[in-house]
């Protein structure tokens, strides 16, 4: 199907979409909102700096692949603005 931009949700989904986008951007170690700098592994499965570098993680927990040093740019953007639109609406 043709992509819908946020504008033409109705806006009593905003706190549904909202919600799902914030509960799918939790590390699967620490189950904390993905903060930057986010790794990933081989398969795509993300983590936190904060697990991987205290824990020494080199298996994903999610699918036992390899992490790698490669990060997550997308999901890093997605994340920094979502944390700069919640501390704009406190």
């Amino acid at each position: 199907g043709k992509f819908r931009s946020f504008s033409e949700f109705p806006s009593s989904s905003d706190g549904e979409l909202m919600k799902t986008v914030l509960d799918s951007m939790d590390c699967p170690i620490c189950l904390e909102f993905l903060q930057p700098p986010i790794f990933m592994c081989v398969t795509g499965h993300h983590i936190c700096d904060k697990c991987r570098q205290k824990l020494s993680i080199e298996i994903c927990p999610v699918c036992k692949a390899d992490i790698t040093n490669q990060r997550n740019y997308g999901l890093e953007a997605i994340a920094t603005k979502v944390i700069t639109l919640l501390y704009h609406h406190e």
